[in-house]
């Protein structure tokens, strides 16, 4: 995977933490919890296919 292939996969994974943070901050837990769950997702289809983009989603799902 390039570099610039595997830098829009963690901007993906990104876009969904930051759009679970905005909905727990504005109290729909629901969707924050589906999003949160989506970066989980996403992570673990990259394991053992990508360990930099699968670490970063644990992360972001740690979080």
């Amino acid at each position: 995977m390039t570099p610039d292939v595997r830098n829009q996969k963690k901007a993906h994974m990104r876009h969904r933490f930051q759009q679970a943070c905005e909905a727990w901050s504005g109290g729909d837990y629901e969707l924050a919890a589906y999003r949160a769950s989506q970066v989980s997702d996403i992570a673990a289809f990259y394991m053992g296919y990508d360990s930099d983009l699968y670490w970063y989603g644990i992360r972001l799902s740690i979080a």
